[in-house]
């Protein structure tokens, strides 16, 4: 709804981000779908943004991780996954496997993926086959809004 986005439009985090997508010295092109700035920009900048602490991996947070649902104790760990995964489907694989709060991690992690690789085909194709028909018709409407 246009009251969502008038509300959205006024977020500094929105403001930043549109500020970070046509910045060139990121390589993100404001037109774009897709994030194309290397991972390690991206990192600079929601470190410096945000002030979280970006410099783990996903191997040195599983030693002894646990259950956390504050922001705090896993968004940083989210964007983290995002930061190691190497396509996609990985991405989602390494913020599962972090545990704790693990659905939460992967719809952050897999929503940044998305940006950046897009999903598959083939992972979209499998999906629509399991999501009811009026749902697939609300997905389809929301991609076309933002296309």
């Amino acid at each position: 709804p246009d009251h969502i986005a008038t509300y959205l439009a006024g977020s500094d985090t929105v403001a930043a981000l549109d500020d970070l997508m046509n910045d060139p010295k990121f390589g993100m092109g404001g037109s774009e779908v897709r994030f194309d700035a290397p991972k390690k920009k991206i990192r600079q900048w929601v470190e410096n943004y945000y002030g979280y602490d970006l410099h783990r991996t996903c191997r040195e947070i599983r030693k002894d991780y646990s259950f956390d649902v504050s922001c705090q104790g896993s968004v940083p760990e989210a964007i983290i996954a995002f930061i190691d995964g190497t396509d996609y489907e990985d991405v989602i694989r390494e913020a599962i496997a972090l545990g704790g709060d693990a659905d939460t991690q992967a719809a952050i992690a897999g929503s940044i993926a998305e940006a950046y690789y897009g999903i598959p085909d083939e992972l979209i194709d499998e999906a629509k086959q399991h999501i009811p028909e009026d749902m697939l018709d609300v997905i389809e409407r929301f991609y076309e809004r933002i296309n």
